[in-house]
């Protein structure tokens, strides 16, 4: 997995990106996020609860979340999601494009 940091420093310094949205979770990571982007660059990002998918019962196995995600984490198996937690960046294309919203980061 990606360190916070690292991966704000690739879109810092590309000369092609021009804006980034950035999830937060709660207080702290604010106030990291607004520090880094501030400048301050000496303190290691505080690596927060860690997060997983969850696919409720009421899935109906359509097959929309394994097509929005790029990761390939997903994957349909017995009319059911299965999802391979280590491959999931948890971006959360996949819980948009689920139109039952049975699947979701938390």
């Amino acid at each position: 997995m990606q360190k916070p940091g690292e991966a704000f420093g690739f879109v810092l310094n590309s000369p092609f990106i021009d804006s980034i949205a950035v999830g937060i979770q709660n207080e702290t990571e604010l106030k990291e996020n607004i520090a880094y982007f501030s400048g301050k660059r000496d303190f290691e990002f505080s690596v927060g609860n860690k997060r997983s998918i969850m696919v409720h019962d009421w899935c109906t196995g359509c097959g929309s979340c394994v097509k929005a995600c790029s990761s390939k984490a997903l994957k349909l198996s017995g009319g059911k999601i299965e999802v391979d937690q280590d491959k999931c960046i948890f971006c959360g294309y996949c819980g948009a494009a689920c139109p039952d919203f049975a699947i979701k980061v938390v």
